[in-house]
């Protein structure tokens, strides 16, 4: 429990100093909200730095992920049997997804509409409360895993964060490395 607790404060230091960097691309800065910038459009983590998983490969409960020239643990993860880039954050309370995300994945809000006020880098949003169906990649897979929407107007990565890594048994760092055990 106590190695845990340090993981995750290492990891959450780890995201701290590497958000700016993170959350400079593609959002422009507002003094009362996160906003789309017209020309901004987030981008894709280069296909050298994210593993690329199919549905046969859910199943074996560990997956190992190896951070990308940033120092941060990217993946493509299978929601609804669809590809999707995503950085783990451990920071990070729920899965979130891009307005363009949810929307490409058929996603829509859970109803009666739960509403999440979340900070980000670039001030306070509201999100949307929304039910991913399936979450799986390197041999994990989640049914049902809580997650939120960003606004249509926010430019947000997709992340993987503790409403799916609070099911796993074990997530630990070795040499470089992130483990993730189901």
């Amino acid at each position: 429990m106590l190695k845990n607790a340090i993981l995750f404060a290492i990891g959450s230091v780890a995201f701290a100093m590497l958000a700016p960097q993170l959350f400079t691309r593609g959002v422009a800065p507002h003094a009362h909200s996160a906003t789309l910038a017209s020309s901004a459009r987030p981008q894709a983590p280069a296909a050298a730095q994210v593993a690329t998983v199919t549905e046969e490969s859910a199943g074996s409960g560990e997956a190992v992920l190896h951070p990308n020239a940033h120092g941060q643990y990217v993946t493509e993860v299978l929601i609804k049997g669809q590809p999707v880039p995503m950085m783990v954050d451990t920071g990070a309370s729920f899965v979130s997804l891009s307005w363009q995300t949810a929307t490409r994945l058929g996603l829509s809000p859970d109803s009666p509409g739960r509403r999440y006020k979340m900070t980000t880098a670039n001030g306070e949003i509201i999100a949307s409360g929304a039910t991913v169906p399936d979450v799986s990649f390197q041999g994990i897979y989640m049914k049902d895993v809580e997650a939120i929407i960003a606004p249509p107007d926010v430019v947000t990565p997709d992340l993987l964060g503790t409403s799916f890594i609070k099911r796993l048994v074990s997530v630990e760092q070795r040499d470089g490395m992130l483990i993730l055990h189901q």
